[in-house]
């Protein structure tokens, strides 16, 4: 699913309060897609925003949020498969 960046960047950043600086519980370091929301929970506050995506999983937070900022892209595809994500803008 072909998102436009303009919308996947606003969600990003709301969420980006929510990710944890240090830790070593990865899962509290990633970003959270579910098909109808993305969100992130750092063990003492957690952020939830509506994001219609066809991937579910985690994804590490802060480098997605750097990719995707400092992309030039129109458009932004989040493919998971086998285990892993593909970030194709």
């Amino acid at each position: 699913m072909r998102l436009e960046r303009k919308n996947l960047l606003p969600a990003l950043t709301r969420v980006k309060s929510a990710l944890a600086d240090k830790t070593p519980i990865t899962q509290l370091l990633c970003m959270w897609f579910s098909g109808k929301t993305l969100s992130a929970y750092n063990d003492i506050i957690g952020i939830e925003v509506p994001l219609e995506t066809d991937f579910s999983g985690g994804v590490q937070g802060t480098p997605l949020l750097g990719l995707v900022s400092n992309s030039k892209a129109k458009n932004v595809e989040i493919v998971g498969e086998g285990g892993s994500c593909t970030l194709k803008m």
